[in-house]
């Protein structure tokens, strides 16, 4: 489960790359990559533990072992929500009002000279264009 909301997440920051940090990019992309190998390593270590056990030569406990160090590593779900922190709920929003039919428009001249005054450093801007359709 944690694999597919981190695939979904990772899916949503990128169609919402425009108003995403570059770095939250990347960051996403590598958890994604550790997240796959996490899932590979175990099931490989599943599947060499797994003859030892029917045999009789390991314990079942390393079946437990295995499952509480996937947990507790990197890739633990916890260590995941972390990251998705950042953009979770603005993403979800963002895709709910697109979908309903608002637009993001770029904010140049006059207006972005405002926002860039109450708003310093934040490098390119962005504001939501609500339709009457889009709020019903």
């Amino acid at each position: 489960m944690a694999k597919q909301s981190w695939m979904a997440y990772h899916r949503t920051v990128r169609e919402h790359s425009a108003v995403v940090r570059s770095e939250h990019l990347i960051e996403v992309q590598d958890k994604l990559m550790l997240v796959q190998r996490e899932e590979s390593d175990l099931k490989n270590n599943f599947a060499l533990v797994l003859p030892k056990i029917r045999s009789g030569q390991a314990s079942s406990h390393k079946v437990w072992q295995l499952v509480e160090d996937t947990l507790s590593g990197d890739a633990a779900p916890g260590n995941l929500l972390q990251v998705t922190d950042e953009y979770g709920e603005k993403s979800e929003f963002i895709s709910m009002a697109m979908n309903r039919g608002a637009e993001y428009l770029l904010v140049t001249g006059p207006a972005m000279q405002t926002v860039r005054k109450s708003v310093p450093n934040r490098g390119t801007s962005y504001v939501f264009f609500f339709s009457n359709e889009a709020m019903h």
